[in-house]
C-alpha cells in the first residue's frame, strides 16, 4: 500500500486551484481513511455516479430547494470522483480498466448533468428554447472532451509546449501562480456548475457552457494548430 506521506507528495500535481483545495481538505482524508476498508476504486466509481444520479433527478424538477439539494449531491459526486484514483494510488490498484470506468463515468455524468439543468430550467419557465441552449452547451462538454483526447494521442505533450508561451502564464509564473490554476479544469467549471444550481442560476449555467466552454476549447484548438504547424515547419526547414 502506498504510504500516506508520499500520497500526500502524489495528490495535488496536476489539479487546478478548486481541485488542490477539495483534495487537500476533504477528498485526500476520505481516501486515507477508506485505504483501511475492503473497498474497491471500482466500487467507490458506482457511488459517485450514484451520487450524480439522486443530484441529476433533483436538478430535474427546477424546485428552488430541490436545487440546494441537487448541488449538494453533485459536489459530493465530484469529491469521490476524486476518491476513487485516490484510492487506486493508496491501494496499488491502479487499472486500465478502473481508468476507463471512470472515464466513461465522469462523460455520462457530465451530458446528464446538462439535461438535468436543461430539464430544471423547463420545468422552471416552460420556454421551449431552453432545449437549444441545452443542446449548443452540451456540445462544448463534447467538444472539449474530443479536441483533449485527439490533441493527446496527436502529441501528449503539445498542450503543455502550447500553454507555456501564453501570454497568461507567463503573467503566472512572474507571480509566482501555477500555471494550471489558470486552466479551465474539470475541477473550475464543475464547481461553477453546482455553485450556480445552488444559487438557482441554470439560465446562467446554460450561457456559461455556450460562451465560455465553447469558446475554450476552440481557443485550444487555434492555439495547438498554430503551434504544431510552427514545429512541423521547423522541422522540414532543418
Amino acid at each position: 500500500m502506498l504510504l500516506s506521506t508520499e500520497f500526500n507528495t502524489l495528490k495535488y500535481q496536476k489539479n487546478g486551484c478548486i481541485g488542490v483545495f477539495t483534495r487537500k481538505f476533504i477528498s485526500a482524508k476520505i481516501s486515507l481513511f477508506l485505504a483501511r476498508s475492503d473497498l474497491t476504486p471500482t466500487q467507490i466509481t458506482f457511488f459517485s455516479l450514484i451520487l450524480a444520479l439522486v443530484g441529476i433527478y433533483f436538478l430535474s424538477t427546477g424546485d428552488r430547494i430541490n436545487l440546494i439539494i441537487a448541488g449538494i449531491f453533485i459536489f459530493w459526486s465530484k469529491i469521490f470522483d476524486a476518491v476513487d484514483g485516490e484510492l487506486a494510488r493508496l491501494k496499488n490498484k491502479v487499472t486500465e480498466l478502473g481508468g476507463w470506468i471512470d472515464g466513461i463515468s465522469d462523460r455520462f455524468k457530465e451530458n446528464l448533468l446538462i439535461l438535468g439543468i436543461t430539464l430544471g430550467l423547463y420545468n422552471q419557465t416552460g420556454n421551449v428554447m431552453v432545449w437549444t441552449y441545452g443542446f449548443i452547451a452540451v456540445i462544448s462538454i463534447h467538444m472539449l472532451s474530443i479536441v483533449l483526447e485527439h490533441t493527446g494521442k496527436m502529441d501528449k505533450n503539445i498542450l503543455q509546449r502550447t500553454h507555456e508561451e501564453t501570454f497568461f502564464v507567463k503573467i503566472a509564473r512572474s507571480l509566482n501562480i501555477k500555471p494550471q490554476y489558470l486552466a479551465l479544469q474539470a475541477d473550475v467549471y464543475l464547481f461553477i456548475t453546482y455553485t450556480l444550481i445552488i444559487l438557482n442560476q441554470l439560465e446562467l449555467i446554460l450561457w456559461f457552457y455556450i460562451i465560455i466552454m465553447n469558446l475554450y476549447w476552440l481557443i485550444i484548438v487555434i492555439l495547438v494548430f498554430h503551434k504544431k504547424g510552427k514545429e512541423e515547419l521547423v522541422l522540414r526547414l532543418s
